[in-house]
C-alpha cells in the first residue's frame, strides 16, 4: 500500500526500492510489473526495461486496460507509434476512459493516421464534450490560421 503513496518523482529511489522488493516477492504480479513499468515511464527513463515489464505483464493479463495503456505509453515515448497505437487502440476498446483515448489520438497523430485520429477525436467529443483535456488535440488538426486568433 506504501508504493501507492510515493511520488514518482521525488520518491524515485525509494519507490524504485519498493517495487524491487515487491517484484522479488512475486515476480509474475501483473499488478506489480505494471506498476513498476508505468513508474519508469513516468520517469522517462530505462524504458527498454520498462516495456519488457509491461510486455510480461501483459502475458499474465492479457484483457487489462491499464497494462494496456502502460505499454502503449512506453511504446509512444520510445517513437514507436505503431506499437503505441496498436496497444493503446486495444486499451480504449476496453475501457473508454478518456486519458487512454487522449494518447490513443496522440498516437494516431504521430503515426500519420489522421482519419483514425479524427474519428476517436470526434468520438472523445461526445462522449466528454467540456473536458478541456480535449482543445491540444484540436489544436493538432486545426489550420494556422485559425490557430492565431
Amino acid at each position: 500500500a506504501e508504493v501507492l503513496l510515493l511520488d514518482p518523482y521525488t520518491d524515485r529511489d525509494k519507490l524504485d526500492k519498493t517495487l524491487k522488493q515487491l517484484l522479488q516477492l512475486e515476480p509474475n504480479s501483473p499488478t506489480y510489473l505494471n506498476a513498476y513499468a508505468y513508474t519508469l515511464a513516468l520517469q522517462n527513463r530505462r524504458l527498454k526495461e520498462a516495456r519488457q515489464y509491461a510486455e510480461q505483464a501483459l502475458e499474465y493479463a492479457p484483457e487489462q486496460a491499464s497494462i494496456l495503456d502502460t505499454l502503449g505509453y512506453i511504446a509512444f515515448l520510445q517513437n514507436d507509434y505503431e506499437a503505441a497505437a496498436e496497444a493503446l487502440g486495444k486499451a480504449y476498446e476496453l475501457s473508454h476512459n478518456i486519458n487512454i483515448g487522449i494518447r490513443y489520438a496522440k498516437a494516431l497523430y504521430m503515426q500519420g493516421s489522421l482519419t483514425q485520429f479524427s474519428a476517436v477525436l470526434q468520438q472523445l467529443k461526445q462522449k466528454h464534450a467540456n473536458d478541456p483535456q480535449l482543445q491540444q488535440l484540436d489544436a493538432l488538426i486545426l489550420p494556422t490560421s485559425a490557430k492565431k486568433s
